[in-house]
């Protein structure tokens, strides 16, 4: 029960993702992706900035140091910025079920920058799941994966 709270958000944030990558692409056809970005960011803070209202007389700006604001940026540029940027490009050009996969990447990417930032250490079971990861990633994208021919039978030929 103690974690109820954190895995009801966990499911809104997967059913708003998911909703946000149905219905985007006609969206993304017809706008470019700096400026669509530009906005689901605006929007986004807006929408943040109301919900913390609460912890603002709490805050101290003094509190928090150089490095911190340089890791916020990291984690706003690379963590947020550039893959929106990229996932708006490409809902404009393919399917979403296409971009829904490469959400496995996010996970990767976090323990490459926490590597190369803080140090952090790559586990065997790290690289074992980066293995599987892309793996997956292959099979799921090319019709003949590893030179195998796959049918899906009649069912689903065009």
């Amino acid at each position: 029960m103690a974690t109820y709270q954190g895995d009801l958000l966990t499911l809104f944030n997967a059913l708003s993702y998911s909703f946000f990558l149905f219905f985007s692409p006609p969206f993304f056809k017809n706008n470019t992706p700096l400026w669509t970005t530009a906005w689901l960011f605006t929007l986004g803070s807006l929408g943040l900035s109301v919900l913390s209202i609460p912890q603002w007389s709490q805050f101290d700006p003094s509190a928090v140091s150089g490095l911190t604001l340089t890791y916020a940026a990291l984690g706003i540029t690379l963590g947020n910025l550039v893959p929106y940027l990229l996932i708006s490009f490409v809902l404009a050009r393919t399917s979403s079920a296409i971009v829904a996969q490469f959400v496995y990447l996010q996970a990767l990417i976090a323990g490459f920058l926490g590597y190369a930032f803080l140090g952090e250490t790559i586990s065997t079971r790290t690289l074992f799941s980066a293995v599987l990861i892309f793996l997956g990633l292959y099979c799921s994208l090319t019709t003949r994966p590893f030179g195998i021919r796959i049918s899906l039978g009649e069912d689903f030929k065009e």
